[in-house]
């Protein structure tokens, strides 16, 4: 009689794991939903906004806004490149590229027009030396790149400078690159 009960009780715990079990497996599922329904609802606030701000947003002067994410100042346009597409400006201290293009696929751009390609190791802060080239016909110059991200909300003016230059962009781009091509005047 004993061994009856024991296998009652080892039937009934295999049931109820089982029970257990199908329970957390329905639980899971929805927890599953409730988080890409939250997902969801948060991508589509997050899109609201933007689009809100992007109406809200009126850039005047593009050349002042570039100033503002630049180090140069008193820009002055120099050339359209609609091919990379980039634009070229001339500054005080040398020439600004803004384009959304990398650095890598910038060389890979350049790499039949450039002479003397050389990466230097140094870093400082946000800025990395990134090449050295003649471009433009200008003196080997120094080139640094600065990254924004869609965190700066660049992306909701960049549209708007590109098109004041009439260069509208044909894709959404997620990076703005500045390559600061500094004269050297040794």
């Amino acid at each position: 009689m004993i061994e009856f009960y024991l296998l009652m009780i080892i039937v009934l715990i295999a049931l109820m794991t089982l029970i257990i079990s199908r329970y957390n497996r329905k639980q899971a599922d929805a927890l599953r939903d409730v988080a890409s329904t939250a997902a969801d609802w948060l991508i589509t606030d997050i899109l609201k906004h933007r689009q809100e701000k992007r109406k809200e947003i009126q850039i005047e002067d593009p050349l002042a806004w570039i100033e503002k994410y630049s180090d140069c100042s008193d820009l002055s346009l120099l050339r359209k490149f609609e091919s990379i597409p980039a634009v070229e400006f001339a500054c005080k201290t040398g020439t600004l590229v803004v384009t959304p293009r990398s650095p890598s696929q910038m060389l890979e751009i350049l790499r039949p027009h450039v002479f003397n390609i050389h990466i230097p190791v140094a870093m400082k802060k946000n800025k990395v030396p990134l090449l050295s080239f003649k471009w433009s016909g200008k003196p080997k110059a120094r080139v640094f790149f600065i990254g924004l991200s869609e965190l700066d909300w660049f992306d909701v003016e960049v549209d708007q400078v590109f098109e004041k230059l009439e260069m509208p962009l044909k894709s959404q781009i997620y990076r703005l690159w500045f390559y600061h091509i500094q004269s050297d005047r040794r």
